[in-house]
């Protein structure tokens, strides 16, 4: 059995927000993908809450990237917490400076 993955996306009257926990890899990216396509859409403001994250792979780097770059198409403010040493690492490695937060 697989280690359990969660994508969370709850609308409030003050924002959205995005929690991701569980184990993200390869094999499993395709549903924090298409929640971070709804989350894009967010009216005004979505805020992204990583510290459920237990394990992960360059896949959730590359949607993080993709989620990041479609808010800023729509001028939607994206907050980030709870982000792990390991994963801030590898957006920097990555070249991504402080697009992350």
């Amino acid at each position: 059995m697989s280690p359990a993955m969660m994508a969370d996306l709850v609308r409030g009257a003050d924002g959205w927000a995005l929690s991701v926990a569980g184990v993200v890899d390869i094999a499993r990216v395709r549903e924090i993908h298409e929640r971070a396509l709804e989350a894009a859409t967010a009216p005004a403001a979505l805020a992204l809450r990583l510290d459920g994250l237990e394990a992960f792979d360059a896949a959730l780097v590359q949607v993080m990237l993709a989620l990041q770059r479609a808010c800023a198409a729509r001028g939607v403010r994206v907050s980030v917490a709870g982000v792990p040493t390991a994963l801030l690492d590898l957006w920097h490695l990555a070249g991504l400076g402080e697009a992350l937060g």
